[in-house]
């Protein structure tokens, strides 16, 4: 498996996972809760989106490739684990903050990827 084909995997391994934590969390049988999730749930998703057109818009060498690789998994592994701490660890009553904070970290990550990847461009490997 290459590095670009990892990448996207970890992508969609986040969000669904991040989908299926939204899903547990929230109370789905509410038309209440959609009507208001529906606005988290994109926010949750667009981080995904934005690495998934990094990943296909501004990669061409293999440093961008592992660039890549690692912010991607940095975001997908560290968000889930941390919806995993938030939501089944520690039963707070602030614990559903989690799904607002992440997003933002996310773009904060994304800004210094795209920065890195932009800065790589043009280097070749060795």
């Amino acid at each position: 498996m290459n590095l670009s084909s990892l990448s996207k995997a970890l992508i969609l391994i986040g969000a669904i996972g991040t989908l299926c934590f939204a899903f547990i969390a929230g109370d789905t049988d509410s038309v209440q809760w959609w009507k208001a999730g529906t606005l988290i749930l994109l926010l949750l998703m667009a981080p995904f989106a934005l690495f998934w057109l990094l990943g296909s818009k501004l990669v061409y060498n293999q440093v961008q490739r592992w660039i890549l690789l690692i912010s991607v998994a940095i975001y997908s592994l560290g968000s889930l684990a941390l919806m995993y701490n938030a939501l089944f660890v520690s039963m707070d009553a602030q614990a559903g903050l989690v799904m607002v904070v992440i997003p933002f970290y996310g773009s904060i990550l994304i800004a210094i990827t795209a920065i890195s990847l932009l800065f790589t461009r043009n280097r070749q490997p060795g």
